[in-house]
């Protein structure tokens, strides 16, 4: 039924009542050129960010869930024919020359998209094109909010002036304005060229190590959010069910992986219901066997030949083409979010307890410790300890092998910038752009010092103050 009023006087007689006729033979054959969509793609205009608790209430009554998990959002620019964008100066035109205060202005006028459930999920950085979704009345859209459905495609912006989006490349705010200036990126080398390595600051690297308790991480924690849902993306995978993730490993050099599967497959024991002391028994077998990194588990080959180890000829289920569900005797290799293996599994110990459970808070705390302890050089630049971007770089993609290294090398000296760490291994391969990560850890280090928890934190660690 139509909304719009119309004065019964206009049509109280006979030609009254004939234009009230073509009136309503006009307006049934009018023309929507969105024929009802509410879907579209769209592109990211910033990175995802998260929102606080009152936004989110204001927004939608913390309706989408009650487990005190974060809600992610990032404003974007709905493209194609016909966009209900349309009518907003687009930011990633070519042919506006415009400096970053016009910029923030104009996304500051873009739809914000709201991740569907708490939680990041998927991780969105400015450039990449996206499925959204918004709500539409009888003849308009709400363009204030809407919601993200899935990642169509991850984008790169260049820094070249001639090219679409070039004036994304170097914010480094958020949304809606410029940063504070607590929040600036080193000056230094800004512009990412598509295609080549992007310039990245060697710097320094002070000596020193630095140490954190559990709750001291669970506070550094919100403000890696996004580089740590980055390295989810390709660990243990994204959403919930990645804190439950395990496989059984990969054959060394044969490119063949075997199949990887979730603890939730096991009876009434989800990953994230174990204590550190249960997941060790699992992961205890693998130090047994050189070739295949385990016991007598069983192991499925997704090449084109599959076979069964000889020591577990029962390994495939009634169709050989599906492998068997879960056994007890099923050992694990790469465990959780973060994929940590039995030579890396001390961390879970050494930062949860034995005794304690793997929950979602307790891995995103493991997760920031391999990130900024064990691996110090990494750690120090996320902290602002140091500046080397180059050293950050390498030491991210030597802990996780779906990382770029950015100085030629890697484990077995032969392997190019831009390639995993391990890309001799003859299983490994990088599965992230340079330019991404960078931009990343950039905007990680700048979300640390503008996150007043984590500068408590900081401030108050005295393994952290004594590096100068």
């Amino acid at each position: 039924m139509s909304r719009e009023k119309i004065d019964w006087s206009t049509f109280s007689d006979d030609m009254g009542a004939l234009d009230l006729f073509g009136t309503t033979l006009r307006r049934s054959m009018g023309y929507d050129s969105y024929t009802a969509r509410t879907r579209f793609k769209a592109r990211a205009l910033t990175d995802m960010f998260e929102l606080s608790t009152s936004e989110v209430m204001a927004i939608d009554g913390g309706s989408t869930g009650g487990n005190g998990s974060a809600r992610y959002g990032f404003k974007a620019r709905i493209i194609g024919e016909n966009s209900p964008h349309s009518f907003i100066p687009d930011p990633c035109d070519p042919s506006l020359t415009q400096d970053q205060n016009t910029s923030y202005r104009q996304i500051a006028l873009h739809t914000t998209f709201l991740s569907s459930t708490a939680g990041s999920g998927e991780n969105v950085t400015r450039g990449d094109i996206v499925v959204v979704e918004i709500d539409r009345s009888d003849y308009s859209y709400n363009l204030e909010y809407g919601r993200f459905i899935s990642i169509s495609s991850h984008e790169t912006p260049s820094s070249d002036v001639a090219t679409e989006c070039s004036n994304l490349v170097g914010l480094v705010g958020e949304w809606g304005g410029p940063p504070q200036a607590t929040q600036q990126a080193p000056a230094v080398g800004q512009d990412i060229a598509p295609g080549a390595l992007p310039s990245a600051v060697a710097g320094s690297v002070p000596s020193g190590n630095m140490s954190f308790t559990l709750a001291e991480l669970k506070a550094i924690v919100p403000a890696l959010k996004p580089l740590l849902d980055l390295i989810a993306s390709t660990e243990g995978g994204k959403g919930t069910a990645g804190y439950s993730a395990v496989n059984n490993g990969t054959a060394p050099k044969s490119g063949r992986k075997r199949r990887g599967y979730t603890t939730s497959q096991m009876p009434d024991r989800a990953m994230t219901s174990m204590t550190v002391r249960q997941l060790m028994a699992y992961m205890k077998p693998h130090d047994n066997c050189p070739e295949c990194k385990g016991g007598s588990g069983f192991f499925v080959w997704l090449e084109k030949e599959k076979k069964c180890p000889t020591d577990n000829p029962n390994c495939y289920g009634v169709d050989e083409d599906q492998p068997r569900p879960w056994e007890a005797t099923d050992p694990f290799f790469a465990t959780g979010r973060y994929q940590l293996i039995p030579k890396t599994a001390g961390w879970y110990a050494k930062i949860i307890g034995l005794d304690r459970k793997l929950t979602v808070e307790n891995q995103d705390a493991v997760g920031a410790a391999l990130a900024i302890m064990k691996k110090q050089t990494l750690g120090k630049y996320l902290l602002g300890k140091s500046n080397s971007e180059v050293g950050a770089l390498d030491q991210l993609a030597e802990e996780w092998a779906s990382f770029p290294i950015y100085t030629a090398g890697g484990k077995s000296g032969a392997c190019k910038a831009g390639y995993s760490y391990y890309c001799k291994d003859g299983t490994n391969k990088a599965h992230h752009q340079l330019s991404k990560v960078l931009r990343i850890i950039r905007n990680a280090r700048a979300k640390v010092q503008a996150t007043p928890t984590a500068v408590a934190v900081l401030e108050a660690n005295t393994s952290y103050s004594a590096i100068v």
